[in-house]
C-alpha cells in the first residue's frame, strides 16, 4: 500500500473513532442512575469490601466494579463522570474490533467493521452505562485474535507471549461477568476441535494445562454462585421467533425495543439480508482459519449465550447477545471488503454502512421518544423524597435500592430508608414496620415494576390498617404510594389471634386450613387488615387456587369483597407446586371497616380462576 493510501486509511480509522467518541458521548450523563448501575457503582466504594448489600455485588465479578473504583477516585463519583469510564472502555472494544478486521481481512474490512462497531447500537448502550458488559467487546476480540494464533498449522509456532496474554485475557473476562462463561465455552471447544483436527498434541496438552489453572482460579467466584432466576421468570421459548429476537438485539441493547418499532425491525431486516449475502459470500471467496474461527464465534456464542439463558432460567434480554455482535459485525465487514466488480456487491458495500447508521439513528430517536426506552426513573423519585422530612419514612419492600441510597447523600432525603428484606414473612414485616413508623407522620412505599417483591399485597394491607392513603406517584419505572400514618402503628405488632381452623373441603377428600393469624386495626386508619395462614397437604394444586372473604351485614346483604392468590411469597400455587401437593402461604386482606362498628359476618371460599361458576366455590 503506498503511503498516501495509508495516510487515508489512518485518516478514516481516525474519523471513525471520532464518531463513536461523539455518538457514545451524547446524552452520557441524561438518564438517571438505575437499580443494576447502584449495584456496580457501590462496590467501587469498597473496592475489595464484604458482599453484600453496600458492598461487592454478589451476583457480578469484581474486575470491572474495582476499576470503576479506581475512576471514581481519581475523576470523582458524578453519574457523568462514572459512565465516561465505560465510554472509554467502550471506545477500546471499537478500536480493537476494527484493528481485527483491518489486520485479518484488509484495510477494506477494517473501515466497514470499524463503522458498524462504531454505529452498534448495543455497543453504544453499554458504553453509556455503569455496568460490566462493556469490558467484554473487548475479551471477545482479544480471544478471536489469540484463537486464531493457537489454530495455525502444527509447525509454526505459538510464542510464549501468546500463551501468557490468553491466560490473562481469559482470567481477566472469568472476573468481569458471568458471560465470560459462554465466551470461554465457545473459546475451548472451537480451539479443541481445531487441534484435535490438527493432531497438534502438544499444543493440546499445553491447553489443558492452561485451561485447567484458569478454573482453579475461577472456582472460588464460581461456589459463590447460585441460580438468579425465580418463578415468576420466564425463559425464552425455543422457536424462529427467538431467532429473529436474538438478531434484533444485535441493534437494540433494550429489551422494550425488541419488535417495537416496524422501521426499526424493517431495517434489522434490510440488514439481515446484507449479512446473510455478505457471510456466503466470504464463505465461498475467502474460507481460511480465520474465517472459521470467526465463524464458529458467530454461530456458537449465540447458542452458550442462551443456554446460560436458559440454565438461570432468567428472561430474554438484548444484553445476554452482547458478546456476539462484535464477530457479526466483523464476519459481516469481511464478506463485503472482498475484491469484487460485480454492480451487487458493489453497491451492497456502500449502503450496507448507510443502512447501519439509520438503524443507529433510529434506534437512539426511539430511545429518547418515550420514557420505556430508558432507564428507570429513580432521579425523579429520588427529587420527590426530597422533599419530606424526618417525620416521613420510605418504605423499600425490597430491602436495598442502590440508587435512591446513591441519591439520598447527593439530593440530602431526609427521610429514613425501611428496608424490609425481599419475600420476608408476615412476622418480620409487621414488627419492622411497627419499630421504623413510630412517631412517623406518613409512610411513602416504594415500587420498582422490574421487580414484584410484594406480591402479596403486604404492604398496602398493613398500612392502610394505621393509616389512610393519599396520593400516588408515577414515573417511569417506580411509583410511590403514600400513607398518612392516623393511628398507633404499634398495632402493627399485635399479637397472634388464638388458633381457629377454618376448613375448606377439596376434591379427592383433601382439605385446606385457614387460621387467622392476625388482625390489625388502630383507631382512624382506613381498613383492617386480616392475615390468614392457609396451609394444604395432598390438596390439588394444578391450579392457581384464589380465597374470596365476604363481609355480610345481619340481614345477609353484601358489605365488602375481597380476593387473594394463594402464595408462598411470590409463587401462585400451580406454579410453586408443580411436583408437590403440599403448600402454605399467608394471604393478607384489607377489610374496610364500617363507621359505625356495625358487626359483620365474615364468609370465605376457595375457588380457581380457570373454573369461575359458583359450583366451584369449595367452602363457607
Amino acid at each position: 500500500m503506498s503511503q498516501a493510501l495509508q495516510r487515508r486509511a489512518v485518516f478514516a480509522y481516525a474519523l471513525i473513532l471520532l464518531a463513536a467518541f461523539a455518538l457514545r458521548l451524547w446524552n452520557l450523563g441524561a438518564q438517571s442512575l438505575w437499580h443494576d448501575e447502584g449495584w456496580s457503582l457501590y462496590p467501587a466504594y469498597t473496592l475489595l469490601g464484604p458482599m453484600g448489600i453496600r458492598g461487592m455485588d454478589v451476583n457480578a465479578p469484581p474486575l470491572f466494579n474495582i476499576s470503576i473504583g479506581l475512576w471514581l477516585r481519581l475523576a470523582g463519583d458524578a453519574i457523568w463522570t462514572v459512565r465516561f469510564w465505560s465510554l472509554l472502555t467502550g471506545m477500546i472494544g471499537v478500536a480493537l474490533g476494527m484493528g481485527l478486521a483491518r489486520r485479518w481481512f484488509g484495510v477494506q474490512a477494517g473501515i466497514l467493521a470499524g463503522i458498524f462497531l462504531a454505529f452498534s447500537p448495543i455497543l453504544w448502550v453499554f458504553a453509556q452505562e455503569i455496568r460490566a458488559y462493556i469490558p467484554m467487546p473487548i475479551y471477545t476480540v482479544l480471544l478471536l485474535s489469540l484463537a486464531a494464533q493457537f489454530l495455525a498449522p502444527r509447525q509454526a509456532q505459538v510464542s510464549r507471549s501468546a500463551w501468557l496474554w490468553l491466560f490473562g485475557v481469559t482470567l481477566a473476562a472469568l472476573w468481569s461477568h458471568n458471560l465470560s462463561v459462554p465466551l470461554v465455552a465457545w473459546l475451548n471447544l472451537s480451539v479443541v476441535l481445531g487441534l484435535l483436527l490438527r493432531r497438534a498434541w502438544r499444543r493440546l496438552r499445553g491447553w489443558f494445562l492452561l485451561q485447567s489453572a484458569l478454573f482453579v482460579l475461577y472456582l472460588p467466584w464460581l461456589l459463590t454462585q447460585r441460580p438468579t432466576g425465580t418463578p415468576l421468570n420466564t425463559p425464552p421459548a425455543l422457536n424462529f421467533e427467538l431467532l429473529w429476537q436474538i438478531w434484533q438485539s444485535y441493534f437494540t441493547g433494550i429489551k422494550a425495543l425488541v419488535g417495537a418499532d416496524a422501521l426499526l425491525m424493517a431495517l434489522c431486516a434490510l440488514f439481515g439480508a446484507v449479512a446473510v449475502l455478505s457471510i456466503a459470500r466470504a464463505l465461498w471467496r475467502a474460507r481460511s482459519a480465520r474465517l472459521w474461527t470467526l465463524l464458529s464465534a458467530v454461530l456458537l456464542l449465540p447458542v452458550f449465550q442462551l443456554l446460560i439463558i436458559l440454565a438461570a432460567h432468567i428472561d430474554f434480554h438484548p444484553r445476554y447477545f452482547l458478546l456476539s455482535a462484535p464477530p457479526t459485525l466483523i464476519l459481516i465487514a469481511a464478506g463485503l471488503a472482498l475484491p469484487s466488480r460485480n454492480a451487487l456487491v458493489l453497491s451492497l458495500r456502500f449502503a450496507a454502512p448507510l443502512i447501519a447508521t439509520a438503524i443507529m439513528a433510529r434506534m437512539a430517536w426511539l430511545t429518547y421518544s418515550a420514557p420505556i426506552y430508558q432507564h428507570d426513573d429513580f432521579l425523579g423519585m429520588a427529587r420527590y423524597y426530597a422533599t419530606h422530612s424526618e417525620r416521613d419514612a420510605i418504605v423499600i419492600p425490597y430491602g436495598w435500592e442502590p440508587s435512591l441510597d446513591y441519591y439520598q447523600e447527593k439530593l440530602d432525603i431526609r427521610a429514613p430508608f425501611v428496608e424490609v428484606p425481599i419475600h420476608s414473612d408476615a412476622e418480620r414485616i409487621r414488627t419492622q414496620l411497627a419499630e421504623a413508623l413510630e412517631g412517623k407522620a406518613s409512610a411513602e412505599l416504594f415500587t420498582w415494576y422490574q421487580l414484584p417483591a410484594d406480591m402479596r399485597g403486604a404492604f398496602p394491607c398493613l398500612l392502610s390498617a394505621v393509616g389512610v392513603w393519599e396520593s400516588q406517584l408515577t414515573l417511569s419505572g417506580v411509583r410511590t404510594d403514600r400513607y398518612r400514618l392516623t393511628g398507633d402503628v404499634r398495632a402493627l405488632a399485635a399479637p397472634k389471634l388464638p388458633p381457629t381452623r377454618l376448613s375448606f373441603a377439596l376434591p379427592d377428600n383433601a382439605d385446606l386450613d385457614a387460621r387467622p393469624y392476625a388482625f390489625l386495626h388502630s383507631q382512624g386508619a382506613e381498613s383492617a387488615c386480616l392475615l390468614l395462614d392457609l396451609s394444604a397437604e395432598s390438596a390439588p394444586l394444578q391450579y392457581d387456587w384464589r380465597l374470596a372473604v365476604r363481609l355480610l351485614r345481619a340481614d345477609g346483604s353484601l358489605y365488602a369483597a375481597r380476593d387473594a392468590d394463594l402464595r408462598d411469597d411470590r409463587q401462585r400455587t400451580a406454579t410453586a407446586q408443580r411436583d408437590s401437593y403440599s403448600f402454605h402461604a399467608t394471604a393478607f386482606l384489607a377489610l374496610p371497616i364500617p363507621p359505625d362498628s356495625e358487626p359483620l359476618l365474615l364468609s370465605a371460599w376457595l375457588y380457581t380462576p380457570e373454573k369461575r361458576s359458583a359450583a366451584h366455590l369449595l367452602g363457607t
